[in-house]
């Protein structure tokens, strides 16, 4: 299947891309991507530059975002229990309205070893978030 990403300037982006869980979008570029209204329950997102990105109202349960570079990336309204981070680059990320909180499983959402400059949560549930950066 075809996705059409609304660029945040406005331009549209066509990538194959499935509509189901277990997508991999790894190592592409992403970048000013608008991702909204999306199941991406357990998609992969190694390395992928999505720097200047929107995701909203999206699943991104147990989505991997592993070395991926989120600079200036907003989250809103997305669901990401059990979403890993590890290595990522979140320098000026926001999630706003977002569940970061621990899964069904007893998975939680993880944030080691990130390159964070600065991270906004606004309303948001970190009662599943596990971190090694004490911001």
């Amino acid at each position: 299947m075809i996705l059409d990403l609304t660029k945040t300037d406005g331009s549209i982006q066509r990538i194959d891309a499935p509509d189901n869980s277990e997508g991999d979008y790894s190592n592409l570029n992403l970048s000013l991507a608008w991702i909204r209204d999306r199941d991406l329950t357990n998609n992969y997102f190694f390395g992928t530059d999505l720097s200047n990105s929107k995701f909203e109202n999206c699943e991104l349960y147990w989505a991997q975002f592993n070395n991926a570079i989120l600079a200036n990336a907003t989250f809103i309204h997305c669901n990401l229990a059990g979403a890993i981070f590890d290595g990522a680059v979140l320098s000026n990320t926001k999630f706003i309205r977002c569940s970061l909180a621990r899964d069904g499983l007893g998975g939680t959402t993880k944030m080691l070893e990130t390159n964070t400059e600065k991270i906004i949560f606004e309303d948001c549930d970190l009662t599943g978030l596990q971190t090694d950066n004490p911001q």
